[in-house]
């Protein structure tokens, strides 16, 4: 496998420790939107049987959260993320960023902006799991329905 940040992935044996860890594939319940989905994506990539302008390379990467919660669940050890770091710095080089996600990104950079769109956020949880589907925004919806609300019931702190 070519480059440092890909070798990480070498000792995966498809073991499946790291599905249930994984909010996408919990969402979801595709294995290309797992980590042991986007390893063999990853492989294929570092291997170049896949261009990192591959649409379904693209999707299920982008899918990723990059909570790493699969590293400590894996018996292998295996560096998940700095590959995923690895494949979005050669897809990104491949591909300019939407407007939508620079938006986003701003947005929620900003503190004065993202308390009042995360209390939002907790206000529509409950409606969320009927608004979970297919769509990019049924997709939102779904990871937002997947969250666990705060047990403590404390709120977002202002900055």
């Amino acid at each position: 496998m070519t480059g440092q940040s890909f070798a990480g992935l070498d000792p995966c044996v498809h073991c499946g420790f790291c599905l249930q860890s994984c909010p996408t594939f919990l969402v979801t319940g595709d294995e290309s939107d797992s980590p042991r989905g986007r390893i063999v994506l990853m492989r294929s990539l570092a291997r170049g049987e896949l261009d990192a302008a591959d649409r379904g390379l693209v999707f299920h990467l982008d899918r990723c959260l990059g909570c790493r919660g699969c590293e400590p669940v894996c018996p292998s050890g295996v560096s998940y993320g700095p590959a995923l770091e690895e494949a979005r710095r050669l897809i990104g080089a491949r591909r300019p960023v939407p407007f939508s996600a620079r938006l986003t990104a701003s947005v929620l950079a900003e503190p004065a902006l993202r308390a009042p769109l995360m209390a939002l956020a907790r206000m529509v949880r409950p409606l969320a799991r009927r608004l979970a589907g297919g769509s990019r925004a049924g997709f939102m919806a779904g990871m937002l329905a997947a969250t666990k609300p705060w047990q403590d019931g404390r709120t977002a702190k202002r900055q």
